[in-house]
């Protein structure tokens, strides 16, 4: 007589093989999200640690700079009103390089997180 009882325990056992592989892959996922999520987070917070400390020494470094030249041509003023004009200019570069400097690098850096490949 044929035992239906054999017939049926492979299949169970497939299902519990997929059942566990489907949770291994859940895992996986959720493995490589906390990856790409935490190291995007730790960018984030160095470039944000390390433009603060730049901005802190721009700022700094132009006062210095503002006494130096005040001193220099006899008016704080002036020389403040030519570091303005300064920053103004850079300001102007900057705002039309802004796509070659920022948004391409910032894509580039996104795929390398996301998807590991650098370019």
């Amino acid at each position: 007589m044929f035992n239906w009882d054999n017939l049926t325990k492979p299949a169970e056992e497939l299902v519990q093989d997929v059942r566990e592989y489907a949770e291994l892959q859940a895992d996986k996922v959720k493995l490589e999200t906390t990856k790409v999520a935490s190291t995007g987070i730790a960018r984030l917070l160095s470039m944000i640690l390390i433009l603060q400390v730049l901005f802190i020494f721009l700022l700094l470094a132009t006062f210095a700079l503002i006494l130096v030249l005040g001193e220099l041509i006899g008016s704080y003023a002036i020389a403040a009103v030519i570091f303005a004009g300064l920053f103004l200019l850079l300001l102007i570069w900057l705002w039309s390089r802004r796509k070659s400097l920022f948004v391409n690098s910032f894509v580039k850096m996104f795929i390398s997180l996301f998807y590991g490949t650098e370019e």
